[in-house]
């Protein structure tokens, strides 16, 4: 067997370590009190220390795992995806938290070239529905629901 490092798993293992460093450090300034009087950091410390522990996992088992054959880019679900994020940030202070929803939820749906418009259409629509429910109704949150502003 060939037993040579997964830069692509230590990569990822690497970033993880990398977040959850940055996010240990925030919950250690915020002051992360005691376990029975919990400071405002506490969860995120709490967070990071687990992140760190699968983050430590992950390049350990990319080092000493077997090689295995990198596969090809799929450029479909990388395109659809990253359009996503940005159809949501481009629409929501125009058109409103309901339209960017239904068409970031849409264009992600057609990452998987096997998903058929109308059931994106349905995914979105009951996800945009979702949505309304509960941030707009249940958590009241200041957000237009439909149009900018």
């Amino acid at each position: 067997m060939d037993f040579r490092a997964d830069p692509t798993d230590i990569a990822a293992g690497a970033a993880i370590i990398v977040a959850c460093s940055a996010f240990a450090v925030g919950g250690w300034i915020y002051g992360i009190g005691t376990i029975s009087r919990m400071g405002p950091g506490f969860f995120p410390f709490s967070a990071a220390m687990i992140g760190l522990v699968l983050g430590g996992i992950i390049v350990a088992v990319a080092l000493v795992a077997p090689a295995k054959e990198t596969p090809a880019v799929m450029y479909r679900p990388l395109l659809f995806i990253s359009a996503a994020f940005v159809a949501f940030a481009a629409s929501i202070d125009i058109a409103g938290l309901l339209p960017a929803t239904f068409f970031a939820v849409a264009l992600a749906a057609l990452a998987d070239k096997r998903t058929k418009p109308w059931e994106a259409c349905g995914l979105a629509l009951s996800m945009a529905a979702f949505t309304w429910l509960i941030f707009i109704v249940l958590l009241d949150l200041p957000i237009s629901p439909i149009g900018g502003t």
